[in-house]
């Protein structure tokens, strides 16, 4: 597929009086335009003092408040788009694909400068997610690897590694990363591929204690949710 230009939008929502559906209207506040890439990831800092875009070509870009462009990063084209996503406390912002296709770059938001290099993935990084309380940074892989990076004096460090926890399957791509409001459990989904060449859907829940997160042995608290989605369910 070609793409002559590509839009990404910045709408501003307006909400007068009661909050009914008809009450909401929309304008245009900004327009990205790109004629090589298209817009991969989009994410708003918290307090909306910043917003991150990253294009297919794997470059990310940060804009403030005035939609002045404070920071911006090519990676390598081949490594594919990347995701991006930021500490709730706003301090900070994580993106996957800085280098390569397996690492971390951590981005100091008061100065907009890299300070941190995460590796540990041995392939594809597809999702990024910080728990509420932002003590934790979590990234999922293509090496069917989830790994918890740990937040301590001002630096993240490794944590622990969580392996695929559907084992007889032949691969696992994950496709979502999500912790609970309470920070007591944490979410991902993935897409198994199965002998006959199908994919199966899979949801696996981790519950958090005492700073770690359950895996799937025996006794541990690792709960599990396995359904076959389709548009039945």
């Amino acid at each position: 597929m070609s793409f002559k230009k590509i839009l990404i939008f910045i709408i501003i929502l307006s909400v007068s009086g009661v909050l009914f559906a008809q009450d909401f209207n929309f304008r245009e506040k900004k327009e990205f335009k790109d004629a090589k890439a298209f817009p991969y990831d989009a994410q708003f800092s918290p307090f909306k003092k910043f917003f991150a875009l990253t294009w297919s070509d794997n470059r990310i870009e940060i804009y403030n408040r005035s939609w002045e462009k404070v920071f911006q990063h090519q990676g390598s084209s081949e490594s594919g788009p990347g995701k991006v996503r930021f500490s709730p406390d706003g301090e900070f912002m994580a993106f996957s694909r800085y280098k390569s296709i397996n690492d971390i770059g951590i981005v100091q938001l008061a100065n907009m400068k890299l300070v941190q290099v995460l590796m540990g993935h041995s392939d594809k990084i597809y999702e990024l997610a910080f728990n509420r309380k932002g003590d934790y940074l979590a990234s999922a892989g293509a090496d069917e690897t989830i790994r918890l990076w740990y937040f301590d004096h001002n630096e993240f460090h490794p944590s622990q590694v969580l392996t695929n926890p559907f084992k007889g399957y032949k691969s696992l791509l994950y496709g979502g990363l999500d912790f609970s409001f309470d920070d007591q459990f944490m979410a991902t989904g993935g897409s198994l591929q199965l002998d006959n060449g199908k994919h199966l859907k899979k949801i696996s829940i981790y519950r958090i204690s005492n700073g770690e997160f359950g895996d799937n042995e025996p006794g541990s608290d690792f709960l599990f949710v396995s359904k076959l989605i389709n548009k039945n369910q």
